[in-house]
């Protein structure tokens, strides 16, 4: 659950 909220919160960092 929290690990789709980052991915949408911080995109920029998980596109690394």
């Amino acid at each position: 659950s929290q690990f789709a909220d980052m991915p949408a919160l911080k995109g920029k960092e998980y596109g690394k």
